[in-house]
C-alpha cells in the first residue's frame, strides 16, 4: 500500500479481509507520509485491524530533492503537528536529504503580466540548452492558472504539456510541464517553479499541497509569489 496517509479507515479494512492476518503475519507493507497528506484523513490502523505496534519503521533519507529544498519546504508546515499513522505524533528529527544544491529563489512580482516575465526569464536558459524544457515543471493550485499559464507561455513561443489526471506523464513529449499541485504528487522534476505560497491563516491541507509541490523539486526550485 503506498501514499497510506491518503486513505480511509474502509481502505484498510477491506485490505484486512483481503489478507487476514491468521493466514499472513506479513501480508500487509503499508508506506505513507503524513507530511504529503493532502484530503485531511487520519487513520489509526489498529482501527482497521492492522497491528504494527514494534514493526514500523521511519525512513529517514530523502533521496528526491536537496537538502536546500527540504529544508525551505518544512518551513511551510512549521506549527503543524503530523501523526505516525497509528495515533502517535511524527516529528522532522534525523531526516536529511543526501544531495545539495542552490537555494531556492523566491520572487515577488506585483501582477499576473510581471508573474509571466519571471516565468519567462526562468525558462529562457532551457531554450540555449542550460537545461531541459521537459524536465521543468510550473505548478499552481487550480487548474483555471493551468489554462491561463498554458496560453500565456504559448504566446510567448513556449512549448507546453499539461500533466492531466486522466492520463500518465509522457516524458519523451516536448514542452514544459504544467501541473496542478494534486497531480504532480508523486512525481518529480529538476527544476520546479511553484506558483504562490500558503499563508500562515491557511489550514493543514492547503500547506500541505505546497509541501508536496515543492518537494518535487530534485535540484532548483522557483517559488513566485504576488504581493
Amino acid at each position: 500500500v503506498d501514499e497510506g496517509q491518503d486513505f480511509v479507515l474502509q481502505d484498510f479494512r477491506l485490505i484486512r479481509a483481503m489478507i487476514p492476518e491468521e493466514d499472513d503475519e506479513n501480508g500487509i507493507f503499508v508506506v505513507g507520509d503524513a507530511h504529503q497528506r493532502i484530503y485531511g484523513r487520519r487513520v489509526v490502523l489498529s482501527h482497521a485491524g492492522i497491528d504494527i505496534r514494534g514493526r514500523g519503521r521511519k525512513l529517514r533519507i530523502n533521496y528526491r530533492t536537496t537538502e536546500e529544498n527540504r529544508d525551505w519546504a518544512l518551513q511551510i508546515l512549521e506549527g503543524m503537528e503530523f501523526d505516525d499513522l497509528d495515533g502517535g505524533v511524527d516529528d522532522h528529527r534525523g531526516y536529511t536529504s543526501l544531495m545539495h544544491g542552490e537555494k531556492p529563489e523566491v520572487i515577488e512580482v506585483e501582477d499576473y503580466d510581471s508573474q509571466i516575465d519571471a516565468i519567462v526569464d526562468l525558462l529562457k536558459p532551457c531554450l540555449d540548452g542550460e537545461c531541459s524544457l521537459s524536465n521543468t515543471c510550473i505548478v499552481a493550485r487550480k487548474r483555471d492558472q493551468i489554462r491561463m499559464l498554458e496560453e500565456a507561455l504559448g504566446d510567448r513561443g513556449f512549448a507546453t504539456y499539461r500533466v492531466r489526471r486522466s492520463q500518465p506523464e509522457d516524458r519523451a513529449a516536448p514542452g514544459v510541464r504544467l501541473a496542478t499541485m494534486h497531480r504532480v504528487k508523486g512525481l518529480e522534476f529538476n527544476h520546479v517553479i511553484m506558483i504562490g505560497y500558503p499563508g500562515s491563516g491557511k489550514g493543514d491541507c492547503p500547506r500541505s499541497i505546497y509541501y508536496v509541490a515543492a518537494t518535487r523539486a530534485r535540484n532548483l526550485l522557483s517559488v513566485i509569489i504576488s504581493s
